[in-house]
């Protein structure tokens, strides 16, 4: 499920003086978030920004700004600014993230408007000084430099730059094209990238660690979003792989939308299994009347691709284990579903883009040699000889043969 956002590009937001400048120690109690006014700085976002002026004793102006989420109650946090004025620039919204610039140091951070957590991004390690793109999940594309000694630079969601490209690049070129996906011009050509790829080591892929193994490295991290039903703010968690010491092979494997509200369903995503630089996962999505939908989802991370391994989970067959073979992405799965009022379990094959495969089938109550570590029924891939028990024999199948 896609995140959601409603904000298309921003340009350089100016601040607003339109409210009468009160002493600062009036803008010492924040207004509540039931009755914010002001000129919102992000408008499409998924929460309001206003700033506040005030005349320090000094004489010069104060900025403050106050931000009010969905999630947010009662007082209205405000985001942080340098004491030196405090002023903010708005450099570009997107869902619930905006990339701000301080004034007074020149530093840049992508925050989290429904969080409030912030990220720096540094190009060499120094603030980046042109054009700043943000994504609905916190990744950025920023310009530095002049004429023909520009660069541009990509950022994860956690600050992790990674160069996109550098030369006489044009400046007001930098657009985005819809999702994460970026485009800009150098030396007359288009140029593209998709943000939610990252071109970093696999070894610098931010996010929790859901597992790995000695060739792929799975990791999620979330974001907020927001959930269509009466307009209530979720979270989307976003599972990510890659190939360890290979070429940057950043994949996405599953974005999914958790409702903060029970009641409103939502989704989850895991890893079942993982084979070369194959990895299989299921996504189980609920719906607001509580109806389950199961989904494989077969990722091959050395090319990219990507698909939905049809046919094996179908309405009112619930999945017992998982197994997948190295070589040619082939998935074994053990169902048990209900047929002519009887439960059956069935063993199941298919290749990519080839036929399903049924290899064996009986009685539910058959197929029930459990696996200790995992609490599913035991299904063992040895190369591409496929085992299983059933009634106490053990039986096999090779998922190469036609």
């Amino acid at each position: 499920m896609s995140s959601i956002s409603r904000c298309s590009g921003l340009a350089f937001v100016a601040v607003a003086f339109a409210v009468a400048l009160a002493p600062a120690s009036a803008s010492a109690a924040a207004p509540s978030c039931a009755n914010l006014q002001g000129k919102d700085l992000v408008p499409g976002s998924l929460a309001k920004v206003v700033d506040r002026p005030s005349r320090t004793r000094a004489g010069r102006i104060a900025h403050r700004y106050y931000v009010c989420a969905t999630r947010f109650s009662g007082r209205a946090p405000t985001l942080k600014a340098s004491r030196r004025g405090g002023r903010l620039i708005f450099l570009d919204a997107r869902g619930g993230m905006a990339a701000v610039r301080d004034v007074s140091t020149g530093r840049v951070f992508v925050y989290d408007l429904a969080t409030l957590r912030r990220v720096r991004l540094l190009v060499a390690r120094r603030n980046p000084s042109g054009r700043v793109l943000v994504t609905g999940a916190g990744e950025a594309a920023a310009l530095t430099g002049t004429g023909a000694n520009k660069r541009l630079t990509g950022f994860d969601f956690d600050g992790t730059a990674y160069e996109l490209d550098r030369g006489a690049i044009s400046a007001t070129s930098l657009r985005r094209t819809g999702g994460a996906r970026v485009t800009w011009r150098r030396g007359g050509m288009v140029r593209r990238a998709d943000l939610s790829s990252p071109d970093i080591p696999c070894e610098k892929l931010g996010g929790r660690v859901e597992t790995r193994t000695p060739m792929v490295r799975v990791t999620y991290f979330t974001y907020s979003g927001e959930f269509l039903i009466d307009e209530l703010s979720g979270d989307v968690t976003r599972t990510r792989a890659c190939l360890v010491g290979a070429a940057p092979s950043v994949r996405t494997l599953d974005e999914s939308v958790v409702s903060t509200q029970g009641a409103q369903g939502g989704a989850q995503f895991g890893v079942t299994s993982i084979a070369g630089s194959y990895v299989l996962g299921l996504n189980s999505s609920t719906d607001s009347e509580g109806t389950v939908t199961q989904t494989l989802l077969l990722t091959e991370l050395l090319g990219g691709r990507r698909s939905t391994v049809t046919g094996l989970l179908t309405e009112g067959r619930e999945l017992l284990s998982t197994a997948l073979t190295t070589d040619t992405g082939t998935v074994a799965l053990i169902v048990q579903e209900t047929i002519a009022g009887t439960d059956v379990g069935r063993v199941l094959a298919r290749s990519p883009g080839g036929r399903l495969r049924e290899l064996d089938r009986g009685p539910a109550e058959e197929f029930s040699d459990i696996d200790p570590r995992t609490d599913e029924v035991r299904l063992t891939l040895t190369g591409s000889v496929l085992s299983w028990m059933r009634a106490g024999i053990t039986r096999t199948a090779d998922l190469t043969a036609p």
